[in-house]
């Protein structure tokens, strides 16, 4: 196995861990129901402080140099929200992405794809197998 490779592996495996922790911190305390993009945003400051940068749809995201971790939704601007995926971004223009149905970006994020894509960003998904099967 290739150097990347166990890289991406355990970012894979962090990313999981990371997540499973989260949900079971998120339910617990603001119930089993679907949150807001403001709840959203409130959420990722009070766990990641300054290193979460905001919620947005998945057109609006805006395209920097630095590390940041952000939640988009699949909709688009104007639209009512379907489904939210997490995004950490590094300093090297690559962002990992993750989908609890582990779905391709290219297919469930066209707009975000073609403009992480356009900007020279590398859009990387990191769950191979959906979490919501079990």
């Amino acid at each position: 196995m290739t150097t990347k490779a166990k890289f991406d592996k355990e970012i894979r495996l962090q990313a999981k861990a990371y997540h499973n922790k989260l949900t079971r911190e998120i339910v617990k305390e603001w119930g089993n129901h679907a949150l807001t993009d403001l709840e959203v945003t409130k959420i990722g400051k009070i766990l990641l402080g300054s290193k979460y940068k905001s919620t947005y749809p998945q057109d609006r995201v805006p395209f920097t140099n630095s590390s940041k971790y952000f939640i988009i939704n699949a909709d688009r601007e104007g639209f009512p929200g379907s489904h939210w995926c997490a995004i950490y971004q590094d300093s090297k223009k690559n962002m990992y992405m993750y989908d609890s149905f582990a779905r391709p970006s290219k297919k469930l994020l066209p707009y975000l794809y073609k403009n992480a894509k356009d900007k020279g960003f590398n859009l990387i998904n990191v769950n191979k197998k959906s979490d919501q099967c079990k």
